[in-house]
């Protein structure tokens, strides 16, 4: 059996016109009557992205099952659902760690500026101090301030 006789096949279990396959998948009427013993991969992937139940190794070579089943199904296909959902909770993690992170440098800004302020201040009152060589003491040259 050839993969056109195989394609027609599919199209008479699914009750599909030849005429309403190839608008499906967007090529000329003739399409199935004009095919040879191969197709080119941009409509094997078209087949297999409008029929994913179609076995497309059973489709171009006749091994295998017609029909897809669960038991021979690709292990990816099974698992997309899980490893997109799994995908969508690894992103809502980050954003929320992004968010926190955010915070968190805010937070640290802040302190900085508090810092900043007290090292100003600091620095005010290190100018006002001199240094009393003969008794290695700190004199004030203010009064309100306390060495």
């Amino acid at each position: 059996m050839t993969v056109k006789e195989r394609l027609i096949e599919y199209l008479k279990d699914e009750k599909i016109q030849q005429i309403d396959f190839c608008s499906m998948l967007g090529v000329s009427k003739a399409y199935v009557s004009s095919m040879s013993n191969s197709m080119q991969p941009d409509k094997i992937k078209l087949i297999a992205e409008k029929f994913p139940h179609w076995n497309i190794k059973y489709l171009l070579t006749g091994l295998g099952n017609r029909y897809l089943t669960e038991s021979n199904i690709d292990p990816i296909d099974s698992y997309k659902e899980e490893i997109l959902q799994a995908k969508n909770e690894v992103i809502s993690t980050l954003q929320d760690m992004i968010k926190l992170k955010d915070e968190e440098i805010v937070r640290l800004k802040q302190e900085i500026a508090k810092n900043q302020e007290k090292i100003e201040k600091l620095q005010k009152t290190n100018e006002k101090l001199v240094f009393n060589k003969e008794n290695n003491s700190l004199l004030c040259s203010e009064k309100n301030l306390v060495p």
